[in-house]
């Protein structure tokens, strides 16, 4: 079983993701990997030539420094994505293995709308927009509204992952 849970920043998709895999599902967690990934030599070259040296800190990718240059404009942003998606893409999906949950925002850009798994779109009313470099899914199996509680989200994950294993069985072993 693969569940891919996506949703705007501050939806609390990685809160869904961490309970769904706290039910045994392997997380596969796309935001830190592209952390990760920035620490990479070769990513950091070709961000430093695409965003010039002010993107380094104490030797490391600044995030808000990136940001703050690569969400200038439209070209900007598509010569980030140009760089990191791939990569991500290639280290998110050679993750993927036996029963998993992806906690993913990006689900188009990393190709994950091509594999045969569970989509959850977590969606909160005041989460905010999705970046301009995020494009929601079009049909999530499963929406949960997120009204700001937790115990309230809790409960309407456990109540669909019970559906989920009604459904589609136990998780393989």
């Amino acid at each position: 079983m693969i569940i891919i849970v996506t949703g705007k920043q501050g939806s609390g998709k990685s809160t869904v993701a961490r309970q769904l895999a706290a039910k045994g599902l392997k997380l596969i967690d796309a935001d830190r990997i592209g952390h990760e990934l920035l620490l990479r030599p070769d990513i950091k070259a070709k961000l430093v030539k695409a965003f010039s040296e002010p993107i380094v800190v104490d030797g490391r990718i600044d995030r808000e420094k990136l940001a703050a240059i690569a969400f200038m404009n439209e070209e900007s942003v598509k010569r980030l994505n140009d760089i990191v998606h791939p990569v991500l893409s290639e280290a998110v999906n050679g993750q993927i293995g036996g029963d998993c949950v992806i906690d993913a925002a990006l689900y188009y850009e990393l190709g994950l709308d091509k594999l045969d798994a569970i989509t959850i779109d977590v969606r909160r009313p005041d989460s905010g927009n999705r970046s301009v470099f995020q494009k929601a899914i079009k049909k999530p199996d499963h929406v949960i509204e997120n009204d700001g509680v937790l115990e309230e989200l809790k409960q309407k994950v456990d109540e669909l992952w019970k559906r989920l294993q009604s459904t589609r069985g136990a998780l393989t072993p």
